[in-house]
């Protein structure tokens, strides 16, 4: 499993779809809560310094949903905004939110930095599909989560659908073999469902939350990232 975070520059924005996780509370490390799972060879934010951005450039950051992996790094970029489905922090911030049985992947830490956020004005709660953006949409889908996002953008060359953890692996898609962490069966099924529609609507492509193919799938930025504006023909 491959953990992935997404860049999308424009003229006028530079935004970060998910952020990773944080090195800095041990997260991913020997010690850390989810060491057994997970381990951070490369930290987000060198690898943004590698194509030239500063996090104080971020100005937007959408989280496709609240685990550990995904936004663990959100008070890195104290210029950006937040958007996140409402289902998702009423979730992880209501009184079930730290239950054993639905909380294991996420990380107390990082949902008091988004209830900071929250306090300071900084986040946008979406309840349905809506552009954030000129050119990304966002959709919450449910499923994994409550409150599961997608991300649609428009580029150059056509349109990347960014499924996040709505589809983790290809075989989700193409076999109907939902992932083990879920919150709503139905959701996800149905999330396949427009996933695989999309997939077959020309200059397309979806692009799952840890499939390690996808590395291969689009052309090299460098050793550690690809651009998916160009993908290998």
């Amino acid at each position: 499993m491959d953990c992935y975070f997404w860049l999308i520059r424009s003229r006028s924005h530079v935004v970060l779809v998910d952020c990773g996780w944080n090195r800095e509370r041990g997260l991913g490390s020997v010690g850390g809560r989810f060491s057994h799972i997970a381990t951070e060879e490369k930290d987000p934010v060198d690898l943004l310094a590698r194509i030239g951005v500063p996090p104080g450039r971020v100005d937007h950051v959408i989280a496709s949903h609240m685990h550990f992996d995904h936004v663990g790094n959100l008070d890195l970029f104290p210029n950006a905004r937040l958007s996140i489905a409402r289902a998702e922090f009423d979730c992880w911030t209501g009184p079930y939110g730290d239950r054993l049985a639905i909380a294991h992947s996420t990380a107390p830490e990082d949902v008091r930095v988004i209830q900071d956020c929250e306090r300071a004005g900084r986040v946008h709660l979406v309840d349905e599909t809506e552009e954030v953006l000129p050119g990304v949409t966002v959709t919450p889908v449910g499923g994994h989560t409550p409150g599961q996002m997608i991300v649609e953008v428009k580029t150059r060359t056509g349109a990347v659908v960014l499924a996040s953890d709505a589809a983790h692996y290809h075989e989700e898609l193409d076999h109907d073999r939902p992932f083990y962490i879920y919150s709503d069966m139905l959701a996800i099924l149905r999330t396949y469902d427009l996933l695989r529609a999309k997939a077959t609507q020309p200059s397309t492509w979806v692009v799952t939350g840890h499939d390690p193919v996808e590395m291969d799938r689009f052309e090299r930025v460098n050793a550690d990232c690809v651009d998916l504006t160009r993908p290998v023909t």
